[in-house]
């Protein structure tokens, strides 16, 4: 078994798609925002990789930014605001059930990291959009093969 961090944001990806809520949902950065909101971008953001067991044990763990924007210029503000909510209430306890993550092959766990989820202002291409961003913390076990010359 190997790391699976492809399969990961794979699923991240599929799992807010799935709600059919946004214009757009992509794996790293949308260029242009203009036409693609309300918008989701999914970044691998954080990672850690420790060596924790004599067995061969490696144990990951990886934060994912989750991104959500709506277009501010365009709306009225509490439009925007709203739209903003009605994302963040529905993505954010998608995440917090550790299961949604775990039937991948070595993750162990997977929630929101507690203190990260921000809310902020964006200019793109002259267009403010309010913004709601989280890390999706995961915490992946796999092994090496023993007697490798990095073992």
């Amino acid at each position: 078994m190997a790391a699976n961090t492809q399969a990961i944001i794979n699923e991240i990806q599929t799992l807010i798609t799935g709600l059919s809520l946004y214009k757009t949902v992509e794996q790293g950065a949308i260029k242009d925002w203009t036409e693609a909101w309300p918008l989701a971008e999914i970044m691998l953001l954080e990672d850690n990789s420790e060596h924790y067991t004599h067995g061969g044990g490696i144990r990951d763990t990886q934060g994912f930014r989750v991104t959500s924007a709506v277009n501010f210029t365009q709306q009225t503000p509490p439009q925007a605001l709203a739209q903003l909510i009605s994302l963040r209430d529905t993505v954010i306890p998608l995440f917090q059930q550790r299961a949604m993550l775990t039937g991948i092959t070595g993750v162990q766990d997977s929630r929101v990291k507690p203190g990260s989820p921000k809310v902020s202002f964006v200019l793109v291409n002259g267009d403010d959009y309010l913004v709601h961003e989280f890390i999706v913390e995961v915490h992946q076990t796999y092994y090496v093969p023993i007697g490798g010359a990095n073992a």
